[in-house]
């Protein structure tokens, strides 16, 4: 089932022995997790009636905790949070026959909670038991994004203007936590009154993607002094050279692709099919590419290709030196 499925069931009122919560979106899976427990235990905390066990608690250890009976709250709650055997393919199964066997017997005064946030191994036979309880939270779309953050912002009692619920997703991402972290800060500034774009430019953290983003404008701008500024902040702030001449070397050939593709064409709504990115980054690349000549942007992909496998093999002495005439050559593709 998926979230909203959940939510239905849970109204219901008929509670599963075992839940599988997981999901590339952390957040949401937190949540969901969330509302099995307050679930199992309205009146509080659960307190001893309560247990939270680690990824590389051991089979015999889950089922112990979960046979034993609740004292208080009216279901024992146990929570395994990121279970090893569930997310890798490293375990065998005969190591997990013991919690096999429970989940085909399992104490119903128990609800057993696996909390995993990311993928799991469908092919196990742990998955293929709990997939009766399973919870899966995708990662959101940007429109979901969008949309997710006006409403967080409202159940909080505060507002987004559209455009700047759009700028944040586009500099913070889709990743719901971030933009909640983000959203809280938002919000103790706003005091009340709607936040605007002058807002989210001013107070939220760019992330690296959009900072590269950033990057490449200047660059197309033929902005030598901007871009160089850039890159110096994003080296300050800890990020490593080999990783961004590869965000450097990967924003180009997205732009090599849009232009080709633009020049085909083909239009905005299908490159975000074909390129799985959302619709801000095609219409920013698009901005970006239409900048430079074909035969300048394929310079570029190139020369970046060229010193991605360098920064790789190894063969950079100065990593920092070598971004930064990265840097220059792209810009100076401009002059």
């Amino acid at each position: 089932m998926d979230a909203r499925g959940l939510v239905k069931h849970l109204e219901g009122g008929a509670l599963l022995p075992f839940y599988l919560v997981y999901g590339e979106e952390h957040y949401a899976a937190e949540r969901m997790a969330e509302r099995i427990v307050a679930a199992a235990q309205p009146d509080g905390d659960g307190g001893m009636d309560r247990e939270t066990l680690p990824s590389d608690t051991t089979p015999d250890q889950i089922v112990a905790c979960a046979r034993t009976l609740a004292w208080i709250a009216p279901k024992r709650v146990v929570i395994v949070k990121d279970y090893a055997p569930l997310m890798s393919t490293k375990a065998k199964a005969a190591d997990q026959g013991v919690l096999e066997d429970y989940l085909k017997a399992p104490e119903m005064g128990t609800v057993l909670l696996f909390l995993c946030r990311g993928t799991v191994d469908k092919r196990s036979r742990l998955y293929k038991r709990l997939s009766g309880g399973e919870v899966y939270c995708p990662p959101l779309k940007e429109a979901e994004a969008i949309s997710w953050v006006q409403a967080n912002a409202k159940r909080r009692g505060g507002a987004v203007e559209p455009q700047a619920a759009r700028l944040m997703v586009a500099m913070v991402g889709i990743d719901a936590m971030a933009l909640s972290q983000e959203l809280d800060k938002l919000l103790s500034a706003s005091l009340g009154r709607s936040i605007t774009v002058a807002d989210v430019e001013a107070l939220v953290t760019r992330n690296i993607s959009y900072k590269v983003f950033q990057l490449a404008d200047y660059a197309a701008e033929g902005d030598r002094a901007r871009a160089v500024a850039l890159l110096e902040d994003m080296l300050q702030a800890g990020e490593a050279p080999v990783y961004l001449m590869a965000m450097l070397a990967r924003q180009y050939r997205q732009l090599l692709m849009v232009r080709l593709m633009k020049d085909s064409g083909i239009p905005p709504a299908q490159m975000e099919q074909v390129l799985k990115v959302p619709s801000f980054a095609i219409n920013r690349s698009l901005k970006q590419a239409m900048r430079y000549t074909l035969a300048q942007l394929k310079a570029a992909v190139t020369h970046l290709a060229g010193q991605d496998w360098a920064f790789k093999s190894g063969a950079v002495r100065d990593d920092r030196l070598a971004l930064e005439e990265a840097v220059f050559f792209v810009v100076n593709l401009r002059k």
